[in-house]
């Protein structure tokens, strides 16, 4: 073929691809270039202690309440040994202590009740002595002596049967003595009678009145006695509380000890990912120092800056394609965050205009249709003209 033929047919091929290229750039949809992103959580110690054990690594993928880390417990476990031991301690005495009230209480009640039950005896016997003895007792003592006086009677007569008797040879020595003695029995009972009835219808004599009196006195004292060992029962009760006391702030330091030793072991807060370890085994982790950071796969989303004038297409929940880099195919992205203020194009956005202009700052929820997304992708979304 001539060669001068081919130069302008090679001159209309490039003439076509500029122009094909330059419509294209016109009527293609405009992209917006922006990064995936994700919710990180950052896990500090909030003890200082020594790491011995790191098992996550970065990338790995946890389950809520795996070990992350595990610090030093040495320090803390011998706090607890005798936080505990103290405990125990405060136990036994709180038992002891409720036990000497509990007696004190016991000693106290019973005794006022003894003393009171003799004073009250003491009382009613002075009483007695001064004024006498009642009618009604005279009565019976004046019925008891007219019985043994009959009980004598028969006594007598039954003796003088049987001696006759015995005379006679007819009853033995053995029932003489048996009548004999049954009638001396029922004298002295006749003479008791009388010494009593004789002795109420006269009165109680003066020394009898100051011998009730004196026991009356004594009682007395002993009731007041009994009396002031309340305080000791007071006493006894306000140590139990005192024990009580040390106790339960005893059990308050053990259970934050046991608190403080939980936090020895840093766990998986959530199912997610380890974007980040940030120390390694043997070092001295600071309270509050960072060691892991994760976030959660399935909250994955885009970031963008919106020009203000494609603004009026990202309304909440409009989805549109997102082309991840690398990936063949688009994924779905759902707006579900617009920044409330405007600011200036980030340095780091691409745009196919002019980059000098205000943007607004939008998120895109990401569906990832089986793609394995990680923060730091870089991503376009595709708007669609006429939206």
């Amino acid at each position: 073929m001539n060669k001068k033929r081919l130069i302008p047919i090679a001159v209309l091929l490039i003439l076509g691809a500029a122009i094909t290229f330059r419509l294209r750039a016109q009527y293609a949809p405009p992209t917006l270039t922006g990064f995936v992103e994700a919710d990180v959580s950052v896990l500090k110690s909030e003890v200082t202690a020594k790491i011995v054990e790191l098992p996550a690594e970065e990338g790995a993928r946890v389950s809520t309440g795996d070990l992350l880390a595990r610090l030093d417990t040495l320090d803390i476990a011998a706090k607890i040994a005798e936080a505990e031991a103290l405990v125990a301690l405060y136990e036994n005495q709180l038992r002891q202590a409720g036990y000497n009230a509990e007696l004190a209480g016991t000693d106290f009640t019973q005794g006022v009740k003894a003393a009171g039950a003799r004073r009250d005896g003491s009382e009613a016997r002075l009483n007695l002595a001064i004024s006498g003895a009642r009618n009604e007792d005279i009565e019976a003592a004046d019925a008891a002596l007219a019985q043994a006086r009959a009980v004598e009677k028969n006594a007598e007569a039954e003796f003088e049967r049987v001696k006759n008797l015995h005379e006679r040879g007819i009853y033995s020595r053995q029932v003489f003595d048996n009548a004999e003695t049954a009638l001396e029995s029922a004298r002295q009972g006749r003479r008791a009678a009388e010494e009593t009835l004789a002795k109420l219808k006269a009165g109680s004599r003066d020394e009898e009145i100051e011998m009730a009196r004196a026991e009356l006195s004594g009682a007395d004292a002993e009731l007041k006695r009994s009396a002031g060992s309340e305080p000791k029962v007071r006493a006894a009760e306000a140590n139990v509380e005192v024990v009580r006391a040390q106790l339960d702030a005893a059990g308050a330091k053990l259970e934050q000890l046991r608190i403080a030793e939980a936090k020895h072991e840093i766990r998986a807060p959530f199912d997610g990912v380890i974007q980040s370890r940030i120390a390694n085994p043997g070092e001295l982790a600071a309270a509050g120092a960072p060691l892991f950071s994760v976030y959660d796969p399935g909250r994955i989303y885009l970031r963008i800056y919106v020009p203000l004038d494609l603004l009026p297409r990202f309304a909440g929940g409009a989805k549109m394609d997102v082309l991840i880099d690398g990936a063949d195919d688009p994924v779905i992205g759902e707006v579900f965050f617009i920044d409330d203020s405007a600011q200036f194009t980030p340095r780091d956005v691409q745009l196919p205009e002019d980059r000098v202009r205000q943007v607004v700052a939008a998120k895109l929820r990401l569906d990832s249709g089986g793609l394995e997304l990680h923060p730091g992708m870089t991503a376009s979304v595709i708007i669609p003209r006429g939206r």
